[in-house]
């Protein structure tokens, strides 16, 4: 499953390229450049594969950064545990974050103002930047602005981002689940590394790998027909 990443990734920088030359051609360029780092603050939902890859990615890092990339995951998931967004008596393994108290927004958008509001860093995070650029989530290569940085400094209508003709984490989520029998959710980036140590063999398969990379392109190709206008 985890082989898979590489195509579904490149699939969806394509699409991604696409929707950018589109809306430059409509006079809107992209405005996010490296150390702007607000976005890396946001809730950041991936699938069980990449968070499958996220923690072998940490495991092959040299000792000492190791040790500092999984002291901010520890610290992460603190601090979600102190401002209600874990139940403190739940596991991190979860993997569910909820909405602690009743509010005029609807239980998702109240998680991800209250996550963006505790201004969590991405543990990947370093200088502003992506420590693991070229291993980055999907859902991060496909977030692009248009609008000044500076608006990003708050989750507001304001702040515009690209259309997203297909949301890659989603459609990995659901084609892993489909395949492997299991019913996951997409994980919240923070919580990545205590769901895969618990998940992680259930990804561990080996199948045809032609035979899998048709079987999700089509899937891609249903999921970009249902988004289309």
């Amino acid at each position: 499953m985890i082989g898979l990443l590489p195509l579904a990734r490149a699939i969806s920088e394509g699409i991604t390229a696409i929707v950018i030359a589109r809306e430059r051609a409509e006079g809107r360029n992209v405005s996010c450049r490296a150390g702007c780092g607000a976005c890396c603050a946001q809730l950041v939902p991936i699938a069980p594969a990449e968070a499958v890859r996220l923690a072998e990615v940490v495991e092959s890092m040299p000792g000492r950064r190791r040790g500092t990339v999984t002291a901010r995951f520890e610290d992460a998931v603190r601090r979600l545990r102190e401002i209600g967004l874990i139940d403190r008596t739940s596991f991190p393994e979860q993997a569910a974050l909820r909405s602690p108290a009743p509010t005029a927004k609807t239980p998702w958008e109240d998680v991800i103002h209250r996550y963006f509001d505790a201004r969590i860093p991405c543990p990947f995070l370093e200088d502003g930047s992506c420590g693991i650029y070229a291993e980055r989530p999907m859902v991060c290569r496909e977030y692009n602005v248009t609008t000044p940085p500076s608006l990003c400094a708050a989750l507001t209508l304001d702040v515009r981002d690209i259309p997203r003709l297909v949301r890659m984490s989603e459609v990995m989520t659901e084609f892993t689940n489909r395949l492997l029998g299991r019913n996951d959710f997409n994980i919240p980036l923070t919580l990545s590394l205590d769901w895969a140590r618990v998940h992680r063999d259930a990804f561990d398969h080996e199948r045809d790998g032609e035979e899998m990379a048709l079987r999700l392109v089509r899937r891609i190709q249903e999921a970009c027909e249902s988004e289309s206008p």
